[in-house]
């Protein structure tokens, strides 16, 4: 059973006649080592192997809702007030001379509620079928995120095959997951260029003019405190970085959405919360602390990051 489409606005009625579990996805050997890298794929993981497990890279509406998951405007809510940091130009006459001026303001404005549905985070696997690797996602009948994951495979490989049983019976998902979801960069091994070069590429270029230099403004205004090690996603996680602070005790997150807040950790639990999903990360209360985007921003993260370390002691103790 094949499929070949755009995407689907519902879930066609052979596939939602299909009443035990299945799998959909395509054979491996269709991509290049250029493909599999636009798909998600890091080095670590090739070449393919059973149990290779990947968040899909960010390509398009359905894959970034997958990762990032998706804003719903609440126009049955009140209004509500929020700051929008952006960058801007402009010119000063000094004598003879017009010089050209650059700076950030933060502006307030009224809006619609935002409410933020948690991101699916299906990730694909490698199985294998009668000796040939496969990229395949699991599918229960009926489930809630069957027609995400449909349009996510169609958007990702343009047509999936329908798998229900192979020559030896159901398909099973391996259990020995090979995941790569995070780069790290210690310091030390990379010069400060390099960490910064490495982290400016890890934002999406899609990012709006006005947006992208203040995003990168905090990145580099939290890499000037000196982070012993930065971790930066990749694939479906990137825009999010994690600056270590091991003298300090805590490890800052940092994101490319606009919407976000910089959260904070304990330094000895980023491993595992970088092993999470960002939904997971954010939405299950594992910060020790949470900094909007406003005007303040940058005098709280000052605070915070210039604190002496026995004061810092103290307040985890406390």
């Amino acid at each position: 059973m094949s499929f070949k489409k755009k995407y689907f606005r519902k879930i066609p009625a052979t596939i939602e006649a299909i009443n035990q579990v299945f799998f959909i996805g395509v054979p491996c050997s269709r991509f290049n080592d250029n493909d599999l890298h636009k798909l998600g794929i890091v080095d670590d993981q090739l070449p393919l192997s059973l149990g290779t497990n990947f968040l899909p890279s960010k390509i398009g509406k359905f894959s970034t809702i997958n990762a990032d998951g998706q804003v719903v405007v609440r126009k049955d809510l009140p209004k509500e007030t929020f700051y929008q940091e952006i960058s801007y130009k402009w010119k000063e006459w000094h004598g003879p001379d017009q010089i050209e001026r650059e700076g950030t303001k933060s502006i307030a404005r009224e809006r619609y509620q935002r409410q933020r549905l948690d991101a699916p985070n299906v990730r694909i696997t490698v199985s294998e079928i009668d000796n040939e690797l496969f990229f395949l996602i699991k599918c229960e009948p009926n489930e809630d995120n069957l027609l995400h994951k449909l349009n996510l495979v169609l958007e990702l490989f343009s047509e999936f095959d329908v798998h229900i049983n192979s020559r030896n019976g159901l398909i099973t998902l391996p259990h020995n997951l090979k995941t790569v979801d995070w780069t790290i960069l210690k310091s030390g091994t990379m010069t400060a260029d390099e960490i910064k070069e490495a982290v400016e590429k890890s934002i999406s270029p899609k990012i709006k003019s006005t947006l992208r230099p203040v995003i990168l403004q905090r990145l580099n205004y939290i890499a000037s405190f000196n982070p012993e090690v930065t971790v930066i996603g990749v694939a479906g996680y990137s825009g999010y970085i994690i600056h270590n602070f091991p003298r300090l005790a805590i490890s800052v997150l940092e994101s490319e959405l606009p919407d976000n807040a910089t959260y904070i950790f304990d330094y000895k639990d980023w491993e595992p919360l970088s092993k999470l999903s960002k939904t997971e990360i954010i939405r299950n209360n594992l910060e020790k602390a949470r900094i909007i985007h406003d005007e303040y921003w940058k005098e709280k993260i000052y605070k915070l990051l210039n604190a002496p370390i026995e004061d810092n002691d103290n307040r985890k103790n406390s």
